[in-house]
This record gives C-alpha cells, sequence and structure tokens, in this order.
C-alpha cells in the first residue's frame, strides 16, 4: 500500500524548447530541435528532456506553416531558402544595431601608465 496515495488529473505535452542552426564554412548547414516533455499535474509543472533530433538543412523543403497557437495549417508555405533569407536578414539587422550601438559608446581614455 502507497502512504497517502491519491488520483490526480492532468496534462502532458511534447515542445520544442531550443533551436540551434550550425553553419560552418564550406560545411553542410544543420539545424538541431531541442525538445521537452511537460506535465501539468495536480496544479504542478514538471518539465524533463525529451530526445529532440537534427538533420541536414535542404533550402529545397517545402514547409507547410502551422499557427503555432493553435495547430491549424495556414494554408501557405515557405521553401528552406526563404527561412534562411529570412534568419538571414534578422542576423544583419541585429549586427547593424550592435555595430551602432558600439559606435556610439564614448572612447575610454588610456589607462595612465605605472
Amino acid at each position: 500500500m502507497n502512504y497517502k496515495e491519491s488520483a490526480i488529473t492532468g496534462q502532458q505535452w511534447q515542445r520544442c524548447n531550443a533551436v540551434n542552426i550550425s553553419n560552418a564554412y564550406k560545411g553542410v548547414p544543420h539545424i538541431s530541435f531541442g525538445e521537452e516533455t511537460v506535465a501539468d499535474v495536480g496544479g504542478e509543472t514538471y518539465v524533463k528532456y525529451a530526445q529532440g533530433m537534427s538533420f541536414a538543412f535542404d533550402p529545397s523543403e517545402v514547409i507547410e506553416l502551422i499557427n503555432p497557437n493553435n495547430g491549424e495549417a495556414l494554408g501557405s508555405s515557405m521553401t528552406g531558402a526563404e527561412i534562411y533569407t529570412a534568419l538571414y536578414s534578422l542576423y544583419v539587422k541585429r549586427a547593424v544595431e550592435r555595430d551602432a550601438a558600439q559606435a556610439a559608446l564614448p572612447e575610454l581614455p588610456p589607462s595612465p601608465q605605472p
């Protein structure tokens, strides 16, 4: 017999918790998705590592778009190349913003010599 045993109700789902894109110079780009299993049981939330996956990036692959809020098909698609273009554009935009912010910093005076 178990001590303080009780019936509980809840939900469990699997979700992506990390995305890594490896784009080594002159290498084959790879995408890795980290996954976790989340359980909401008796008002408590539990999270544990799940398997995840990794695969070579294919710019010609067609990805049917899915609404992340309800899982329904949006009726449109993108290619891997279009996603690459969007991510590259985001990278360049943020890099330019970072560089502009760093250029705007005042130059520090030289350290005094002993």
